[in-house]
């Protein structure tokens, strides 16, 4: 008989030899808690690299079935809450695949561009999201 609920995990943060000159970083996470419908989850990262956290909180919203994300950097904590009717064992596959891998870039962030012309000011223009 199997079981729906998911396997206790918990990754850790190392660096895997891929070859000589490239290596594969892994980020620590740890399931801290899990109800069908909700994983809370410790991942130190959160507390100190806000772009991972950002892209982590976006990664995680557009997973099949995950219906809100809260992130909360002081307790390295992350909530899902997703459909309790999908299968488990496919959405914390998902879950777990944003955290080591989450999108490389922010959607609709508009990048900060920049010209420097050698005898005129520097143009920043940056447009915040609020």
């Amino acid at each position: 008989m199997t079981s729906t609920q998911p396997r206790p995990t918990q990754g850790f943060a190392q660096s895997i030899p891929v070859s000589a000159s490239i290596s594969v970083e892994q980020i620590h996470y740890q399931v801290k808690h899990w109800l069908p419908g909700r994983f809370r989850l410790y991942v130190p990262q959160v507390a100190y690299d806000e772009s991972y956290r950002r892209r982590l909180e976006q990664g995680l919203t557009k997973v099949l079935g995950v219906q809100e994300v809260r992130v909360n950097p002081d307790a390295r904590a992350v909530v899902v809450d997703y459909n309790p009717d999908m299968p488990v064992a496919q959405v914390q596959e998902e879950i777990f695949g944003v955290i080591q891998n989450p999108p490389a870039h922010l959607q609709g962030a508009v990048p900060a561009t920049h010209e420097i012309n050698y005898g005129e000011p520097v143009v920043l223009n940056v447009r915040n999201k609020t």
